[in-house]
């Protein structure tokens, strides 16, 4: 069957991430290549992530169906953007640029004057976009992370 690309750009629907979307989302990412789900990326971390940046994350809808996701936030004045997905039947229809500016504007509206993304290493498709759109691969960094656990915190 043939998708008429240009109908499908003009309904997809863009609104806020709301606390029941943790299925769909969850779903979504499952189809999508390079993503890694931790096993804490649960309901209520999304609920957390919302209350606390209220209006920032999104998801992209078509005939009522999720296409698209986007999880925002902020400390202040730095952004990250994570999870920036779409089902590969969706891609290049400019969405994911659309998630990504809605995101940029809510975040300025806050003060936040830059913004990071995090890309799995070797996940080319990603790096492209960010690439396209004007971002840049920094040389300077290198991330360090830990995970909380009883033997961490004590």
């Amino acid at each position: 069957m043939l998708v008429n690309k240009e109908r499908v750009a003009r309904s997809v629907r863009m609104r806020a991430l709301r606390g029941d979307d943790h299925a769909a989302f969850l779903a979504l990412w499952a189809v999508c290549d390079g993503v890694e789900i931790r096993t804490w990326e649960d309901a209520a971390d999304l609920a957390r992530l919302i209350e606390r940046n209220p209006s920032l994350c999104c998801v992209a809808e078509v005939a009522g169906s999720m296409v698209s996701t986007l999880l925002c936030g902020h400390h202040g004045w730095r952004g990250w953007l994570y999870h920036l997905e779409v089902n590969p039947a969706f891609r290049r229809l400019g969405i994911a640029n659309s998630m990504v500016n809605r995101a940029m504007m809510e975040l300025s509206k806050v003060g936040v004057r830059r913004v990071h993304t995090l890309v799995l290493s070797g996940n080319r498709d990603a790096m492209q976009f960010w690439s396209a759109s004007g971002w840049r691969q920094r040389e300077d960094l290198s991330m360090v992370s830990i995970e909380f656990s009883a033997a961490t915190l004590n």
